[in-house]
């Protein structure tokens, strides 16, 4: 193996596309956020529930807010890595078109 390539424009769109779900995530957490497990919620014979299912109903609030902070911080890492990639790609590009010019021919 002599290298490797990256095609950076691969990596924005999946960028996109991680935002994308981000997105969906964010309108889970929005829904999750909307619902409210009062003892109203079930009626007088299941008023016993809400206390039992509150502790997993803030676990899964919690769950989904870490899964959008972590889908927002790929995207915004993803990102980082294509510019870095195209920065180093145009320098190492320069160093070589610098070198050709300076050898005789």
């Amino acid at each position: 193996m002599d290298g490797f390539q990256v095609d950076t424009d691969v990596l924005r769109r999946h960028a996109t596309r991680v935002g994308q779900v981000a997105g969906d995530v964010g309108t889970a957490q929005s829904a999750a956020q909307t619902t409210d497990l009062n003892s109203g919620a079930f009626g007088l014979l299941c008023s016993f529930l809400p206390p039992i299912v509150a502790g997993t109903d803030q676990a899964a609030r919690d769950a989904i807010a870490a899964v959008r902070e972590a889908a927002d911080a790929m995207v915004t890492e993803i990102g980082a890595m294509a510019r870095s990639l195209d920065e180093v790609d145009g320098a190492v590009e320069t160093r070589f078109q610098s070198l050709a010019r300076a050898l005789p021919r």
